[in-house]
């Protein structure tokens, strides 16, 4: 996993504090696999700041037009 865990565990606490939101991640990724290994990560319960039923998550890869990846998740209220 590339991407930094303090930005990982900050989006993992705005997840937490925003139910019922979808939460785009502030930041892209250079493929498709890679947001999809970070989406799994954190649905799985593999970062220590977030913890949740995995059947109250839901996440998405999305792409912008320039390319670049991303995840968006919600936290079911």
């Amino acid at each position: 996993m590339s991407m930094d865990k303090r930005q990982i565990e900050a989006y993992c606490r705005w997840l937490s504090t925003h139910p019922g939101e979808w939460n785009i991640f502030p930041h892209a990724f250079r493929g498709r696999a890679v947001a999809v290994a970070i989406a799994e990560s954190l649905a799985a319960g593999e970062v220590d700041a977030f913890r949740v039923d995995r059947s109250l998550l839901r996440w998405r890869v999305v792409t912008s037009p320039l390319g670049d990846w991303s995840i968006e998740m919600q936290v079911v209220a």
